[in-house]
């Protein structure tokens, strides 16, 4: 989906990691380093005081590997050793785009599309399962569906798939409508 930016860089290490997870254990490995990969990314994006110290050449490299090791200890092997060769290699700083990527990855080997469903209310669980069927029906593929709410919507909904919008909100009818006044307003001046 357009909301997430793949770096080249980031993308060759999820790749190889996600078939290193892939060979090693199928869909299941996949999802676990998924889960992690997400997780590591997310905190690396948003907790600057981990990221300074792991990017600081003040903090000794055994003070690093130490904290990484008790960081990482609940996480499969196969991204303990990962993480642990990023590090080394001195490309802690894409934690976060590797984890971007990795979704990305995990979207093409799994058959699944990201969605996002933005409406003026929240929807109940039922109509996420009818646009989740109506949606896998018209992409072939298994949606993702993320949910957002925007009341100045008034109604409707505006749906992303991939990079494609589809707006059917009232906002959007209503400045269609204004400018459809406007014009026939200018055309009744100059008449």
């Amino acid at each position: 989906m357009s909301r997430r930016q793949v770096d080249p860089v980031g993308a060759l290490y999820a790749d190889v990691l996600g078939e290193a997870a892939w060979d090693q254990g199928g869909e299941t490995l996949l999802r676990e380093v998924g889960d992690a990969i997400t997780a590591l990314g997310q905190a690396w994006g948003s907790e600057r005081s981990m990221r300074a110290f792991f990017l600081s050449a003040m903090v000794p490299a055994e003070k690093k590997r130490e904290a990484l090791a008790r960081l990482l200890e609940p996480m499969p092997p196969l991204v303990r050793h990962f993480m642990r060769l990023l590090m080394r290699r001195g490309r802690g700083r894409i934690v976060d785009r590797v984890a971007i990527a990795f979704e990305d990855y995990m979207d093409r080997k799994l058959g699944r599309v990201q969605v996002t469903l933005t409406t003026a209310t929240p929807i109940e669980d039922a109509q996420k399962e009818a646009w989740i069927a109506d949606l896998r029906a018209a992409t072939g593929k298994e949606p993702v569906l993320h949910t957002e709410v925007k009341p100045e919507l008034i109604a409707g909904a505006v749906l992303q798939v991939g990079d494609t919008i589809a707006d059917g909100s009232a906002r959007r009818r209503l400045n269609e409508f204004k400018a459809r006044v406007r014009e026939r307003g200018k055309h009744a001046l100059q008449a």
